[in-house]
Parts: C-alpha cells; structure tokens; sequence
C-alpha cells in the first residue's frame, strides 16, 4: 500500500480518546508485509502540529520537522517543538522502533526555558537535556534539568507547601498507557543565582541538587536543597532566614527532612525559632530576647501581644524536643479551620486569618483573638487583631516595606496609643 496526500492529524483521537491532537502532516510512505510486523519506507513532515495527552500536564505545540521511515523505524531527521512557552529540539538520529509488539525508543532532547505550572500554583521555568531509553514496556528517562526560576502562588506559603509534599502521591486509578513502565533518573540542579518569587517570600536565594527516582505516578525525590538567605512566610507568619537545609533521604517515598533557623522581630522583641527533623515530626526550639516564657513567644508570634507582666529570666529560655502540633492551640485551630479558610478569606476579602485562644487553667475565662491580615500591596501589610472577649481590646499594624533595608512600621495598640516604628536590616556574614 502506498499512501500520499496531506492528513488531518485531528483523526488520531478516533484511534485514542486520551489523544487531543492538531495539524497537518504530509505523508508519502510505502507499507509492505504483514499487519502485525509492517514495514514502512517514506517520509512524513509535520506543520505545526500538536498533542497532548491525557495526565500529562505539558502537551507539545507548533511541532514542525522531517521524520524518515525505514522498514521497522522512524529516525528523526529534524523536529522542534513549544511547550511550556519553551523551545524542545530532538537531536537528530533519534528513533522508534516498532518491530514486534512493544515500541523500542532511543530519543534525545534539549529543552529551553519551559515552564511547568502544577495544581498546588507552583510555577517552574527549566531548562533541560534529556533521553528516553528502551522500550514501550520497560524504558528509562534520564537527563539533568537546571531550574531558571521558581514561583509560588499568592495562596501557597512554604509551611503549607511542605506539609502537601510530604503526604504521598496518590497513584491515578487508571494509570496512562504511555507512561506505563517509565523508570525515572533525572538529576535536577539550580542556578547559581535563582531567587525564588512570590508575595510571601522576598530576597529568597537557593541552590538544590536532586535526584528524581521513581516511576511518574510514584516519584521519589533524593538530594537537598539549602537556602542562604532571604524571608518567608512560614504558617502565617513572616521570618528572616538564618540558615536553611530541606534533605531528602527516604528512598521509598518523597519525605523532606527540615533543619532550618528563622529569626523574626515583633513588637521590639527578637524571636529566633529553630526545628528539624520530619514535616510530621518538627522538634522546635525558641529562644527570645528579652527572654520569654513558651506561652509568651506564642502569644507573641501569633497576635503579636506583648506580655503585660514578665519578670527577666537569667538567660534567654530554650524549648526543645516540641512536637510542631504542641506549639499552642494557634496551631491546632488553623488546622481545624483549613477547610473553610479558603471560603472565609474570599469572605472577609483578608490574605490570612488566625485564631489565638489562651487558656491559663479551667476555672479562668478563655481569651480568644482573631487575626485578620491583608497583603495590600508586595510592599503594605495591614493586620487587625481584636479579643472576642473583650471589644474594646483591638490592635491595628501597618507595615511599610520602603526598600529591602528600611520598614515603618504603624500600630494603635490595645490600649489605644499610637506609634511609628523605623527599622533598618543589616545581614552580617
């Protein structure tokens, strides 16, 4: 059989549904021998072209290039593609083979600034070499993809994004033919001067080096990556950061290992918060200067209530071995509430809300605080807090980033007085 002409590559989804395909193509090829194990001579070009399949969230666009036919393969001769908003080229000499009942593949591709968006709002713009080795039912990806830049949805803070990444990943009830039997080892670096974007994260620098192992549906992640610098927002609150290390060690299943030292300012008291050890399983360890009891610096950190009454303490007061879920009741309401919150803060028209009871024994009347906070602007943060006990206790804070050095900070305290704070950061290293 001999076949000539220009096809519709829209027919490809009569054959697959999981299949949404575009373009044309301009065939001229000869097929001979039997139906099972054809043999195929020609050429088919492509003009732009393209696919995308099922569960996978990359298709290719604007496919253009030369494909020769010989018998029982196809070699690419010349084949570029978008995807991503980014340029993939195959390099010439790559293959399909399709003798017998299972595909053979031996693919080499380099990619240039494609971006991959996830469903958690996580942005990555990568650049990449990569090839795809064997066969339709045992095969291997492989390559090194450097990551460019790095951005995070204004609803996702890094607390909330680890806690996601430690859960495991659901395996899909149907899994897609087309990965079935994909081995995974691609080594994926960072640039030396990535910066990680987003409203809750400023001046952030890291590198990472990970290795990508698995299968598709069951990724596992092993490596590290190390944060020098910058400030983050950190289960609602904000801190500079230290010092910074995420290890992935667990080879069975992604599971990071945290071991990171943050240091905030509230209220004219510094606050360093130390944890480590596993998402589920952080040990924390505060230390406050003027020294504070544990309850305090919560107190602190959640509504930012300076202590009425506190007595010096000989050295500034360490508390280890905590389990992340003792940290207070802050903690444990946020939880409570993380279904509705998304609802509550479309609701209020707030970036973030926080409860903050305080319970000194059984007999005494709970103190409860809400806290509602905006992100204006990247530059203006506004936070209101008032106790639901008391109506005329209410806290109003304006904070004004001017540079990365200099903040003004505006507050009307509980008690109704004013006043207007100047800070200046210096990093010293």
């Amino acid at each position: 059989m001999a076949i000539q002409g220009r096809i519709n590559l829209t027919i490809l989804e009569i054959f697959n549904p999981d299949i949404l395909a575009t373009g044309a193509s301009i065939v001229s090829v000869s097929v001979r021998g039997p139906f099972t194990e054809p043999q195929v001579d020609g050429r088919l070009e492509l003009r732009n072209a393209s696919l995308f399949v099922r569960d996978i969230p990359n298709g290719v666009d604007q496919a253009n290039g030369l494909i020769l036919f010989d018998r029982n393969r196809a070699t690419i001769q010349n084949l570029s593609a978008v995807t991503g908003g980014g340029e993939v080229t195959f390099d010439p000499g790559s293959f399909v083979g399709f003798r017998g009942p299972a595909l053979v593949y031996r693919l080499q591709a380099s990619a240039r600034n494609v971006r991959y968006r996830s469903e958690d709002g996580v942005s990555v713009t990568v650049n990449a070499s990569a090839g795809l080795v064997g066969t339709s039912e045992n095969s291997v990806l492989s390559g090194t993809v450097t990551v460019e830049r790095m951005a995070f949805s204004p609803r996702t803070d890094v607390g909330s994004l680890l806690a996601a990444t430690a859960k495991p990943v659901a395996a899909p009830s149907t899994p897609n033919e087309y990965l079935r039997g994909v081995q995974l080892d691609v080594r994926v670096v960072t640039t030396r001067s990535l910066e990680v974007e987003s409203s809750l994260t400023r001046n952030m620098q890291a590198d990472a080096n990970l290795r990508l192992r698995g299968t598709p549906d069951r990724p596992v992640v092993l490596g590290d990556i190390n944060v020098s610098s910058g400030q983050i927002e950190f289960f609602g609150n904000k801190y500079n950061i230290n010092r910074g290390v995420i290890n992935f060690y667990n080879a069975a299943k992604i599971e990071p290992i945290i071991d990171m030292d943050l240091a905030t300012q509230v209220r004219g008291i510094t606050v360093n918060i130390t944890f480590a050890g596993p998402i589920n399983k952080l040990n924390f360890s505060y230390r406050s200067d003027p020294p504070l009891e544990a309850n305090e610096i919560i107190a602190l950190l959640a509504v930012g209530r300076t202590p009425a009454t506190s007595g010096p303490l000989s050295a500034a007061q360490t508390i280890g071995n905590t389990s992340y879920m003792a940290t207070g009741s802050n903690l444990l309401l946020s939880q409570a509430i993380a279904p509705t919150s998304g609802r509550l803060q479309k609701f209020f028209g707030v970036s973030h809300i926080r409860i903050d009871p305080q319970l000194t024994d059984i007999t005494s009347v709970p103190q409860a605080h809400l806290t509602l906070e905006q992100q204006i602007s990247s530059a203006v943060t506004l936070t209101y807090i008032t106790n639901l006990a008391v109506t005329n206790q209410q806290i109003v804070r304006v904070e004004w980033d001017v540079d990365p050095k200099w903040s003004v900070v505006a507050l009307r305290d509980e008690n109704g007085a004013f006043s207007i704070d100047f800070l200046y950061r210096k990093r010293f290293k």
